[in-house]
């Protein structure tokens, strides 16, 4: 049996990891190229859907990169980063004004030194592609994250000096020879485990039984299936692939 985690990267690897692409699979003006447009422009939901999410959505088999094709040369849409509008919550309105006020009423000749400062309102940590447009104006389908954890208030100062203000201030900690050797031993420990982790994969992977083995024996077939399906043959196939390059 495939552990859950396990079987959702397969999924995913098998959904989208090929090269090439057929466009002409769905011609443009096609029922099934404009079901794609109107689909991935529905709304705020389809937009942050990937390709493959709006075809599968609509039961077109085809695969990644022939539905990007789809979507860059008939359609001209393209997944990118949007820009995020603040939240419009009470609160935080209410603290970002205070926390201005407080900023307006420091005298500027306290802060001495410093060689960098960073003052950073509602920054987005958890950004997310969608899909619009080329040429589109990139604040006119803002989204708007109501994370409100992912959009804090942040002010850093590097270097500082500042005469006569209470904190509170964050002082790093300078790195010791003793913290960066634990840290060290602690990196090489988690890439060790990682590593023989793939290495009982890949050896895995060639027993008939395993869920590795049944892994790599659908991602293979699928590979078959697709090639079948886009009329694929020669030095043109997509390549078969061995238990190192999907574990």
């Amino acid at each position: 049996m495939v552990p859950r985690a396990k079987e959702s990267l397969i999924n995913y690897k098998i959904e989208s990891c090929y090269g090439g692409g057929n466009p002409e699979k769905y011609a443009e003006g096609s029922k099934e190229s404009n079901a794609l447009q109107d689909l991935s422009q529905k709304d705020e939901e389809h937009w942050q859907r990937t390709f493959p999410e709006i075809a599968s959505e609509l039961g077109i088999p085809a695969a990644c990169s022939t539905l990007e094709q789809i979507f860059h040369s008939q359609h001209n849409i393209f997944q990118r980063k949007t820009a995020h509008k603040p939240s419009l919550l009470q609160d935080q309105i209410e603290a970002q004004l205070a926390f201005a006020y407080m900023a307006i009423h420091i005298a500027i000749n306290i802060i001495i030194f410093t060689n960098e400062m960073w003052v950073e309102f509602n920054k987005p940590h958890c950004q997310w592609n969608v899909s619009q447009y080329r040429g589109i104006n990139a604040n006119e389908n803002t989204l708007h994250n109501k994370d409100n954890e992912k959009q804090p208030i942040c002010v850093m100062f590097w270097g500082a000096i500042v005469n006569g203000v209470k904190g509170p201030y964050h002082i790093w900690e300078l790195e010791t020879a003793e913290g960066k050797e634990n840290y060290q031993q602690i990196v090489s420990k988690e890439n060790q485990m990682y590593y023989e982790q793939q290495e009982f994969n890949h050896q895995q992977a060639q027993l008939p039984g395993t869920w590795q083995h049944g892994a790599f024996t659908i991602f293979n077939n699928n590979i078959k299936k697709l090639n079948i399906e886009e009329g694929r043959g020669g030095y043109y196939k997509h390549k078969w692939r061995c238990p190192e390059q999907i574990f």
